[in-house]
């Protein structure tokens, strides 16, 4: 039942099934047999904090991550994934500074994609308390350490809507002229950049 049970898990949560993936799921989390199945039970675990994320029970879904480093420790290979997981569910129910911690233990624990994704996070988090500077230096560490666009060109396009925050307009055309420089030329990024300047030099 584990493995199987665990990919047709994986299988629901593709199709955005994501009610019947919890049920399977909730096993791993509660039943003691099958809290030890070596490659099978931590994995499962997160995959359920994610099914709970995607049906908005946050607090339930940071639960899970937790569990994930409560049982299986910090040094396992899901760990960073929990992490980040535990920061998604605060920054969901609106508690920033949360958030923002969890998504610093990430970049501790890593410096791959994950940490660029965490420190996105983080400047979400900011903006969204108004910390305007705060965020800048969130954004500008990724736009600058990763070159993903995903990550770069969505970084500068945040960066670019607080400067304007900060009266710093001239700094935002700048930025936003950079990423319809820079992006690729049919993408969102070039197009949101592009949007933004038309509005801001009328």
């Amino acid at each position: 039942m584990d493995k199987g049970c665990t990919r047709a898990a994986e299988c629901l949560l593709a199709q955005g099934k994501n009610e019947e993936a919890k049920n399977k799921l909730v096993i791993f989390r509660d039943n003691g047999a099958f809290h030890n199945i070596a490659g099978v039970s931590d994995r499962a675990v997160l995959r359920l904090g994610h099914a709970l994320l995607a049906l908005k029970q946050w607090d339930p879904a940071r639960q899970a991550f937790q569990t994930v480093i409560d049982r299986y420790g910090n040094n396992n290979a899901w760990a960073v994934d929990a992490r980040y997981g535990i920061g998604v569910a605060f920054q969901n129910q609106g508690r920033y500074d949360d958030a923002v911690n969890a998504y610093a233990e990430v970049t501790k624990m890593t410096q791959d994609d994950r940490a660029g994704r965490a420190r996105l996070q983080s400047g979400e988090c900011r903006a969204k308390q108004g910390k305007w500077a705060d965020a800048g230096k969130e954004f500008q560490a990724v736009y600058y350490a990763y070159d993903i666009p995903e990550l770069k060109f969505t970084a500068m396009l945040e960066h670019a809507r607080v400067l304007v925050e900060e009266k710093k307009t001239d700094d935002a055309v700048k930025l936003l002229e950079k990423v319809v420089k820079e992006a690729p030329k049919d993408s969102e990024w070039a197009k949101a950049a592009t949007e933004r300047l038309t509005k801001i030099k009328k």
